[in-house]
């Protein structure tokens, strides 16, 4: 039985929702419905409270959620992405104003960078332009960049950090595993911190070679002086093995799911 008219149904859906995501966008970052969720990291030798990552949900004027990886894929392929990320550093800045004046005790927020960015130096100036407009010590914000964006063209991504870091940016490499990890990024690249992929934790962390390369890259990082950070801790057994290898900070549902920024004041801030 031939299941070419169910597959060719799936492309044209795919192919709807993509013209429909691309119709709304600008609408909906007008209209302010994306929103920033907060997930907390948390340092794994004493569990307080480390730093947050931003992450952003799309509330449709129907009130229907949209998750990352239905609109990501659409804005990166568009170029739309880069509107969106700056509106998260925005609202990232923003918020730490608000903790500040408050007298809160304050985290860094980190928030995904496209890759974009890093072909194209002036909007270096727009970052600078809204830490100052908010009058917030840069090193707030920790700025992520994924292992794909540096490896794809080494010389230019270590000029633009070189210049972040310069302007007072703390500088993440997000899911290094993801991809054909090369360890030259980690010699080269001026970053503070190294996130290991939840696959490659989950993948690696089942054999006893795998575990071995994990606990290799985490040492690795430390000689470097690179704090180490593994997203998507879910259960007991992965975080034992994790603090059992001095990874430095953890991040998953174990701990907490991202949640809207007043849940995360109320419920990790406590104020």
């Amino acid at each position: 039985m031939s299941t070419a008219p169910f597959y060719d149904e799936a492309i044209h859906e795919k192919a709807r929702k993509k013209v429909e995501i691309a119709s709304q966008m600008h609408a909906a970052l007008e209209n302010r419905e994306f929103h920033m969720y907060l997930q907390p990291k948390y340092y794994l030798n004493d569990k307080t409270l480390h730093s947050a990552e931003a992450l952003v949900r799309w509330y449709g004027a129907d009130g229907t959620i949209h998750y990352p990886d239905e609109f990501i894929p659409v804005f990166e392929e568009n170029g739309f992405i880069t509107e969106l990320d700056m509106y998260m550093l925005e609202e990232a800045c923003k918020k730490v104003a608000d903790w500040t004046r408050k007298g809160y005790e304050v985290r860094p927020v980190s928030v995904n960078q496209s890759r974009i960015f890093f072909y194209d130096e002036t909007y270096l100036d727009k970052f600078r332009q809204i830490v100052d407009r908010y009058r917030i010590d840069p090193s707030m914000i920790i700025l992520e960049v994924t292992e794909s964006v540096a490896m794809s063209n080494l010389t230019q991504v270590k000029m633009v950090i070189d210049k972040l870091h310069a302007m007072g940016f703390s500088i993440s490499m997000d899911d290094f595993g993801s991809g054909y990890s090369s360890l030259n990024t980690l010699k080269d690249l001026d970053i503070a911190e190294l996130k290991l992929d939840k696959e490659f934790l989950s993948e690696q962390s089942t054999s006893r070679r795998g575990r071995m390369i994990i606990e290799s890259v985490i040492h690795l990082a430390r000689a470097l002086s690179i704090t180490t950070v593994a997203e998507g801790i879910e259960d007991q057994a992965q975080l034992e093995f994790l603090e059992s290898i001095h990874c430095d900070i953890g991040q998953g549902y174990y701990f907490a799911k991202p949640m809207p920024v007043e849940e995360f004041e109320r419920t990790i801030l406590h104020v």
